[in-house]
């Protein structure tokens, strides 16, 4: 026994840091159609392009990263990355790999054109958009789920990491309390079997330009909290609602020695809080 707790055990390294591993089992991205996968989606683009905090909280391995569009409309696709080019500092560091069709995924092969062209990339990760426009198998059947996640990793290696975009089923409001990861396609194993998952859920009731990410699976780390982010249409990414504690941490992973006083008068400045809610915020930041 003693030999096994005084090992020294590989820890993962991440490309979004509590979110997607580095070389890791395929990720999830879900909600409905015209929820906000799209914006997460450029959100993350641009963090991992020009390496800079995701949401402005979770550091990034500033890298590649390819986005896959299978049997979309050329010209949505263009104008998504037309919006998304204008806000990224680092546009060589994001290839757009557009199918026109449908693919077969498990009949797919590392020599087929679109492997090709998304791998002479070297990318972290490679988003695949949707799930269901890469096969044509049973989703709510867990052999396709091992299957699929299988094959994603033959084909991309032990360097980068898949991640697949699903639309989930739709519900109505009686149904918001059933769990995140069995909305996806009908079966919880999509979302079990990946390696972070996030489900993106738009207030269509009360305010349709809040999206409210809630991360139904978390595999390396621990749990994280639902996050608050809106829309911002120009730029087709999501804009982080922020908090003070947020503000805080954010001034903490930019000066790792900045005082309590001065984070407390910049919360105090911004007007996010009062002088003592400044301070409570501010002690609880810095002991974490």
């Amino acid at each position: 026994m003693g030999g096994f707790v005084n090992k020294d055990f590989h820890r993962p390294q991440f490309v979004v840091d509590r979110w997607i591993p580095y070389g890791g089992e395929p990720c999830i991205f879900f909600g409905d159609p015209g929820h906000g996968k799209s914006f997460l989606c450029n959100t993350l683009i641009k963090a991992v392009a020009d390496g800079e905090p995701l949401l402005r909280q979770f550091k990034t391995m500033q890298g590649r990263i390819v986005y896959c569009s299978f049997d979309m409309p050329l010209q949505m696709v263009q104008d998504r990355m037309k919006k998304l080019y204008t806000v990224i500092d680092n546009p060589e560091n994001v290839g757009v790999v557009v199918c026109d069709s449908r693919i077969n995924i498990m009949k797919t092969k590392p020599e087929d054109e679109w492997v090709q062209e998304t791998m002479k990339h070297e990318p972290l990760i490679v988003i695949l958009d949707t799930l269901r426009k890469i096969h044509y198998m049973d989703e709510n059947e867990q052999k396709t789920v091992t299957q699929i996640y299988g094959k994603l990793g033959e084909l991309f290696g032990a360097h980068t990491t898949p991640l697949v975009i699903a639309h989930q089923r739709k519900f109505s409001h009686i149904d918001t309390q059933k769990r995140a990861d069995q909305r996806v396609s009908g079966h919880y194993s999509w979302v079990s079997d990946s390696d972070f998952g996030v489900q993106v859920d738009k207030d269509e009731r009360h305010n349709p330009t809040k999206v409210t990410l809630t991360f139904a699976r978390v595999r390396h780390t621990k749990k994280l909290d639902p996050i608050d982010t809106q829309f911002d249409e120009e730029s087709s990414i999501l804009r982080v609602m922020i908090t003070p504690e947020m503000r805080a941490r954010e001034l903490v992973m930019q000066h790792p020695t900045m005082p309590e006083p001065d984070i407390a008068g910049i919360l105090q400045d911004e007007g996010l809080c009062e002088r003592a809610h400044a301070y409570r915020i501010a002690k609880k930041v810095l002991k974490k």
